[in-house]
């Protein structure tokens, strides 16, 4: 293993003097990052930040043979967002692409390098920074570089365990354990497209309680998530469904069905029969065209959410905050529903 050049060394000194600035500048940078992904329309498992120690700086360093680490090195500080799909991590890489500033040349998609009868390590890795403004209102991070790895939930638990085992134990294993853990990946990869190819049948179902509904079928049925979206499909067909919000620019809140589902469950809607009622009252319908009015839309193209909303005030107003706790309510909500919160 090759020796530290002076230059090397000075940075690995200058960085311990400096670590516990890094280690708040992590912090920060995890904030920050959620923050700005937290409004798509994907299930982030987790997004967590780190700075480098001193000793991984310094195994580094040695192992790559830097000679002007200062600049060679880009992941001092690092986030990994990992999601539960493959199919979720180009909308976080676009997202974030938007917001900061990207190194194109030392940024890589592993996933485009690998071919057709190779498997393994497929992360997107960006190397990025804070645009001006953004990092001077996060003066911890400023304009420092730092990498962030996105992958999905399978893949991420094949890449720790592959470093850990492989990469980070020292060992030079003989070519058929190798072999196995690519393997493994490409079991992995199989695992993950079933996955994704039952995350449709979502939509199969939400399809089909909708005919049943038109039909005049199981309208005393008990919701659950598909079957209330189905509903709202069938009597607001003009109104931004969940599904029409997903592929939008302005997605529902990521986990608010479930919350909307137990918001109508407390107020005995929980069935097609029992919301289509509301919904067809003549209070509901003033309720429905003065906020369609104050939020300058027509009244048939008010969102799914917005009528789960607007329904639960006319219901049950007390239960708005208790029911939709992460909403904030604009005075629109209760001035359309003649309510004070």
């Amino acid at each position: 293993m090759p020796r530290l050049v002076k230059k090397a060394q000075a940075f690995l000194n200058r960085f311990a003097d400096n670590r516990e600035t890094y280690i708040l500048a992590a912090a920060k940078l995890q904030g920050f990052i959620a923050k700005s992904i937290a409004d798509l329309p994907i299930a982030i498992h987790v997004t967590v930040a780190r700075s480098k120690t001193a000793a991984s700086l310094r195994r580094k360093c040695r192992q790559k043979g830097y000679k002007n680490p200062a600049v060679q090195v880009t992941d001092l500080l690092a986030v990994r967002v990992i999601t539960y799909f493959k199919g979720d991590v180009d909308a976080v890489a676009d997202r974030l692409r938007r917001l900061l500033d990207i190194s194109e040349r030392k940024s890589r998609d592993a996933r485009k390098q690998l071919t057709e009868n190779q498997f393994g390590y497929r992360s997107v890795h960006l190397i990025a920074r804070l645009r001006p403004r953004s990092a001077e209102e996060q003066p911890e991070i400023g304009r420092r570089w730092f990498e962030i790895q996105i992958r999905s939930i399978l893949d991420h638990a094949w890449s720790e365990i592959e470093h850990e085992i492989i990469y980070k134990s020292g060992i030079e294993y003989p070519k058929d354990v190798r072999r196995r853990f690519k393997a493994l990946a490409a079991s992995l990869e199989t695992l993950e497209d079933s996955f994704a190819i039952l995350a449709t049948e979502r939509d199969k179902l939400i399809e089909g309680y909708a005919l049943d509904y038109r039909n005049g079928v199981a309208t005393n049925k008990r919701f659950d998530v598909a079957r209330m979206q189905a509903c709202l499909e069938v009597l607001r067909p003009s109104g931004v469904s969940w599904r029409a919000a997903e592929k939008s620019a302005n997605p529902f809140p990521h986990g608010i069905a479930p919350a909307a589902l137990e918001a109508l469950g407390a107020c005995a809607l929980n069935t097609a029969r029992r919301l289509q009622r509301v919904i067809g009252s003549k209070r509901f319908r003033e309720t429905v065209m003065r906020f369609a009015s104050l939020e300058g839309i027509a009244s048939d193209t008010v969102s799914h959410l917005a009528i789960i909303v607007l329904a639960v005030a006319v219901t049950k107003p007390d239960l708005l905050r208790e029911q939709f706790p992460d909403i904030v309510f604009s005075p629109v909500v209760t001035k359309a529903a003649n309510i004070a919160l």
